[in-house]
């Protein structure tokens, strides 16, 4: 590894990049998902490797961002696909790809993608009675803001809710 490495390969991979041009989210995502899987299987503790996949995933939307004149935004992400802000619970939530695993974090705005709610949005609802890592989880209609707190500080964060139901604003406190 040489010594301007974040990684071992990390090199051969932003040559790639270069190769292919930084504007194809495609492209970008699979030059991503290569340097998480190396990261994946370096023989560090747990919290260092994840250190490092958000270090890796921010300085990477960074770049793309400023080659490309694209906007880095606070969304919803593909899991491991940009820099983890909070994890997110989407059991409540509509979305393209219902089968994957998300999270709240910050990214170019091109690769975030869009949720809806599941509920009426006429009326409060308190979720927490099923929120199983303790913490509060409810949906107030009068500001139209669904807010979720866990315990553990890993799911801290509040959604404002459109009116066909999309989320349309993100705050992670």
């Amino acid at each position: 590894m040489s010594s301007d490495e974040m990684f071992p390969g990390e090199n051969m991979i932003l040559d790639r990049i270069n190769e292919m041009g930084w504007d194809d989210s495609y492209v970008f995502q699979k030059i991503l998902t290569a340097g998480n899987g190396i990261i994946s299987i370096l023989p560090m503790d747990g919290y260092e490797r994840w250190q490092l996949h958000q270090r890796w995933n921010r300085e990477m939307h960074a770049a793309r961002a400023s080659k490309c004149g694209i906007s880095m935004v606070v969304g919803f992400f593909r899991s491991g696909e940009a820099e983890e802000l909070s994890l997110f619970e989407s059991s409540r939530f509509s979305n393209p790809y219902p089968y994957q695993s998300y999270v709240i974090g910050r990214g170019c705005a091109d690769m975030a993608h869009d949720m809806w709610v599941d509920w009426d949005t006429n009326e409060d609802h308190q979720f927490d009675e099923d929120f199983s890592m303790g913490g509060e989880e409810y949906y107030r209609a009068g500001t139209r803001t669904y807010t979720r707190e866990s315990a553990t500080g890993r799911h801290h964060y509040q959604l404002t809710i459109g009116p066909d139901k999309m989320v349309t604003d993100i705050e992670v406190v």
